[in-house]
C-alpha cells in the first residue's frame, strides 16, 4: 500500500519536471537567445530528469520483486456423492448403511471412515471389512466391501447323548439362525463338558465339526460326544 503511494508521487514529480523543462525550452527558443549558462541549466535539468526516471524504474522493479504472487483460492472440501455396498449376501444393505456415519452429501473424512469400520465389526456380522474412496469428477464414491460370517442353519448332536437333546441345546446356547461365532462354539462345548463332568463323566470327549457352504454362507455344527 505504501509503496504504491510512493510510486504515484514519483510519477507526479517526474511529470511536473518534464513540463517545466518543456516550458523552459519553449521560452528560450522563443527569445532566440541561448546563453551558455542557460544551456548549462538545461543540460543539468535534463540529467536530473534522466536520473529520476532511472530511479523510478528501479523502484518499480524492486516493488515487483518484493510483492509475492497472490495465494491460490482454497478449494472446497470434496463430498461423498454415492455409497456402494459390496459382498453382502445375508446382512441387508440398509442395515449396513444404518451402522455407519458416512453419508451421501457429507465431506469425506478418514477419521469417520475409521470409526465406521469399528462400528461394523462391533455388529459381529463380518469377518472382514474394507472401505475405499473412488475419486470422480464432482466428488467421491465410497465403496464398502464386507466378508460376512456364516449363519448357523443346523446343529446336530451325535454319540453318547446321555442327556436329552433339549438339555444339550440349552447348555450349548447356540441356536439355528444366528451368526456363527467360533468363540461361542468353544464356550458351548466347554459348557457341555462341565454338564457331563457334573454327572460323573469327567473323561467324556466332545468334538465339533463345522461344515460351511461358501456360497450360501450357511453353517452346520456337528457335536460328537464319545
Amino acid at each position: 500500500m505504501i509503496q504504491g503511494k510512493l510510486e504515484k508521487q514519483r510519477r507526479k514529480i517526474s511529470g511536473f519536471l518534464i513540463l517545466i523543462g518543456t516550458l523552459s525550452m519553449f521560452m528560450l527558443a522563443h527569445a532566440g537567445t541561448l546563453r551558455a549558462e542557460d544551456e548549462k541549466s538545461f543540460e543539468q535539468l535534463e540529467a536530473e530528469l534522466q536520473e529520476l526516471s532511472a530511479s523510478d524504474a528501479a523502484g518499480t522493479a524492486a516493488t515487483a520483486r518484493s510483492t509475492p504472487p497472490p495465494a491460490p483460492a482454497p478449494q472446497a472440501p470434496r463430498k461423498i456423492i454415492s455409497i456402494e455396498i459390496r459382498g453382502n449376501q445375508i446382512v441387508s444393505t440398509n442395515t449396513i448403511l444404518s451402522k455407519i456415519k458416512s453419508r451421501q452429501g457429507t465431506v469425506l473424512s478418514q477419521s469417520t471412515i475409521n470409526e465406521d469400520i469399528k462400528r461394523l465389526y462391533q455388529t459381529g456380522f463380518f469377518q472382514d471389512i474394507q472401505m475405499e474412496a473412488e475419486e470422480l469428477a464432482d466428488g467421491f464414491k465410497l465403496i464398502v466391501t464386507v466378508l460376512e460370517k456364516s449363519i448357523v442353519r443346523t446343529i446336530k448332536f451325535e454319540g453318547f447323548t446321555k442327556f436329552k437333546e433339549d438339555k444339550l441345546r440349552k447348555e450349548f446356547k447356540i441356536i439355528e439362525g444366528q451368526i456363527l461365532d467360533r468363540k461361542a462354539v468353544k464356550e458351548g462345548v466347554e459348557a457341555l463338558r462341565q454338564l457331563y463332568a457334573g454327572k460323573g463323566y469327567r473323561f467324556v470327549d466332545i468334538k465339533t465339526d463345522l461344515d460351511i457352504d461358501q456360497y450360501s454362507k450357511e453353517a452346520t455344527i456337528r457335536i460328537v460326544i464319545v
